[in-house]
């Protein structure tokens, strides 16, 4: 409580809490959390990087932060794609997981919000519209790929994929029109079986969705990643 990290009302519906619920320390932390997330007034915020020169409206890459994090995890790869003809907009969640950093916990919410980035980053080509998304962030760039809301592919960094994402992940793959795109992450990162398990659905219900695994890399968004992501998502405007 003293660091100021107690905000994500997710976080306390965790199983794993049930045998401390009753107890008065786990109650002031969580009425702590709700007072804060009551006192922050937030909204979703999209930073833009217009290609500078455009004969037709340009493609649009939709970045997505990870949890605990914001629109500046990606601003310093969001240049180079816009000068390799992309609109790159950056998204920050309305969704405050500590001062000035913000999570997707709220998934609904967060699918909501994307809409609104794609709406707010400007006139774009609907019909090539990519998604990257880390960590927590992934999850939302799944979910919207499977919307129909990111029909060039989508990109998850590192995916973070807690049980109700990969439920809800393998729900809308069920049904959802064929969807392409990539999931990428270390060897060592502590979310790895989840994200075979996304990965798997996803080939099940027939979506087109690659798997690799980066030798000796955790949970982050490593170099080797910001450094292969233009490369990658170039290919998606090659059709």
């Amino acid at each position: 409580m003293d660091r100021d990290l107690a905000w994500r009302l997710a976080l306390f519906e965790s199983p794993a809490f049930e045998p401390v619920r009753a107890h008065p320390r786990y109650e002031a932390i969580l009425a702590l959390a709700r007072r804060r997330q009551e006192a922050v007034v937030s909204r979703p915020e999209v930073r833009v990087w217009s290609p500078e020169t455009a004969a037709a409206p340009p493609p649009l890459l939709l970045f997505l932060h990870g949890a605990n994090a914001s629109a500046d995890q990606f601003a310093e790869l969001a240049p180079g794609l816009a000068a390799a003809g992309w609109l790159a907009a950056c998204g920050q969640s309305s969704q405050p997981s500590a001062p000035d950093r913000f999570c997707w916990d709220d998934r609904a919410r967060a699918d909501a919000e994307v809409d609104v980035f794609l709406e707010w980053a400007g006139d774009h080509d609907r019909g090539r519209v990519g998604v990257v998304g880390f960590s927590q962030g992934a999850a939302v760039a799944v979910r919207a790929a499977l919307r129909g809301r990111a029909p060039a592919g989508f990109l998850g960094l590192a995916p973070g994929f807690s049980p109700a994402d990969r439920r809800d992940i393998e729900r809308l793959a069920a049904t959802a029109p064929p969807a392409r795109g990539g999931l990428w992450t270390g060897e060592r990162d502590p979310w790895l079986e989840g994200a075979r398990e996304v990965h798997a659905a996803l080939v099940r219900a027939g979506h087109d969705v690659w798997f690799e695994t980066l030798p000796g890399r955790g949970h982050a968004l490593s170099w080797d990643m910001r450094a292969v992501t233009p490369e990658i998502v170039g290919r998606w405007l090659e059709g």
